[in-house]
């Protein structure tokens, strides 16, 4: 039996295939991803310094209450949406465009809450600027990613009605 390397080897053989099949992606995906890290490390590295305990909070605010609380209520709620929810052969589904805006939407709330609820007395002290505007921005998102998302959805059932024989 005649093992062929090189150029003539095809897709399957070789150190690159190898790495491929152990990791799942090519290696330059590897290296991208942990370099990635060092821009982040740095950064989370300094925030410990100036303030190890509000980090902290941070952390297991963010594991107990997202992870604990927040992600089971709403994979629930999909669950439930999807259980209730039939969609009929030649019509376009409307759940993922209801979905995305949603998702996004709520990320922005959960990331800027303190700025839109108005309980960030840290940052107006040290940048000088008022949060008056955050909930209002934040509801002009919100709306902005609703009226695209129907515009869209619109567009493909009218897409789907031409391009579907009766």
């Amino acid at each position: 039996m005649t093992t062929v390397t090189g150029p003539d080897a095809g897709p399957g053989t070789g150190p690159l295939a190898s790495v491929r099949r152990l990791y799942g992606e090519h290696p330059a995906h590897f290296v991208v991803l942990v370099l990635s890290f060092i821009p982040a490390a740095l950064a989370f590295t300094q925030l410990l310094d100036e303030r190890p305990f509000a980090v902290g909070k941070w952390f297991l605010g963010g594991a107990i209450l997202h992870d604990g609380l927040l992600l089971p209520l709403y994979v629930l709620l999909d669950a439930a949406v999807l259980t209730l929810w039939r969609r009929r052969p030649g019509r376009v589904a409307w759940l993922n465009f209801v979905r995305f805006p949603l998702a996004v939407s709520g990320m922005l709330l959960l990331i800027f809450s303190p700025l839109i609820l108005r309980q960030a007395e840290s940052y107006q002290y040290k940048t000088g600027r008022s949060l008056d505007g955050f909930a209002g921005r934040w509801l002009l998102v919100t709306a902005i990613l609703a009226a695209v998302s129907a515009l869209w959805y619109l567009a493909r059932v009218v897409w789907v009605r031409r391009h579907t024989p009766r």
